[in-house]
């Protein structure tokens, strides 16, 4: 470089001031975070004892069995357990005719979840009808309100084509069977007509008295 070149400048680094903070390192935030989660930690609920903890836990386990406890079943009922205002009456049968109507209902799913003194009263208070040769039992169409069990003779079901009107057999009914069950739950029109093919037996039970019993034993 010859004498008369001058010298490039260089500008001077600007000096820090003491009160300016320095430039926070990964290390030190880290530390700042961590410390500032004790100090937040030191305002929360410390945690229970083993023994409040164990405690709390039993109470939990306990609330939830009351929660889950299922109640003792009575019957299927699509329709509330209004009073009926009636009475049922009441008509011991022999012992076999008792037995007999016991084991047709242990058949039927409306009948399963009944304990057995209930299962006997009902069995008490159905009716028995003597049906003749020919005789309608019930008719499709009309408003269904009894249960049928046959104890002897033959029954069958009909079913008439609306438009033609001629009639089908669609099931036939002997002893230890039944017919018009969903008429202790629903207050619909029969499906089908049933007679009588022979002189037989059969026995009734009404909605009104099936209800009456499943309400008076479900508020004893």
């Amino acid at each position: 470089m010859g004498c008369g070149a001058s010298a490039p400048s260089v500008e001077p680094m600007p000096s820090r001031k003491c009160d300016d903070p320095a430039p926070a390192s990964p290390r030190g935030r880290g530390l700042r975070k961590q410390r500032s989660n004790e100090l937040a930690s030191q305002d929360e609920e410390p945690p229970p004892s083993p023994a409040v903890g164990k405690a709390l836990r039993q109470e939990g386990q306990l609330a939830k069995r009351r929660m889950t406890k299922t109640v003792r079943r009575a019957a299927i009922s699509a329709e509330e357990l209004a009073d009926e205002g009636t009475e049922p009456s009441c008509a011991p049968k022999a012992p076999p005719v008792r037995a007999a109507l016991l084991e047709a209902m242990s058949g039927n799913a409306l009948f399963e979840s009944l304990q057995p003194e209930l299962l006997e009263a009902i069995a008490d208070s159905m009716a028995e009808h003597v049906a003749a040769e020919g005789e309608v039992i019930i008719r499709q169409g009309d408003p269904g309100d009894h249960l049928y069990i046959v104890h002897s003779g033959a029954f069958a079901a009909f079913v008439a084509d609306a438009a033609s009107g001629q009639e089908a057999k669609v099931a036939d009914y002997k002893s230890g069977q039944y017919f018009g069950e969903l008429a202790l739950l629903y207050n619909s029109p029969r499906a089908a007509t049933v007679r009588a093919q022979e002189t037989g037996t059969c026995y009734c039970l009404d909605r009104a008295t099936f209800r009456t019993l499943v309400k008076g034993y479900l508020t004893k």
